[in-house]
């Protein structure tokens, strides 16, 4: 899928998460770690995912204050649409 990175969302140690632009034409489509061999791969498929019910992820918890700082302007509240 092609999206443009448009900032970091956050960034813990080893771990980076970004905030993607992605056009609404976009289709997800599986992909593959290019560090593992065709038979060690460990992705088995794709879906998309609501944020509700996430904060308890350790890594989806520590993005989503910033997600919801970016998406409010900085303000606290409802996200902008």
């Amino acid at each position: 899928m092609a999206g443009t990175v448009s900032r970091v969302c956050a960034a813990v140690v080893r771990e980076t998460c970004f905030l993607v632009d992605v056009p609404p034409s976009a289709s997800p489509a599986l992909g593959h770690d290019p560090e593992l061999s065709p038979h060690d791969q460990v992705l088995a498929g794709i879906a998309w995912r609501g944020l509700d019910g996430l904060d308890g992820d350790v890594q989806v918890g520590r993005a989503l204050p910033a997600l919801r700082r970016l998406l409010t302007g900085g303000r606290r509240g409802t996200p902008a649409r």
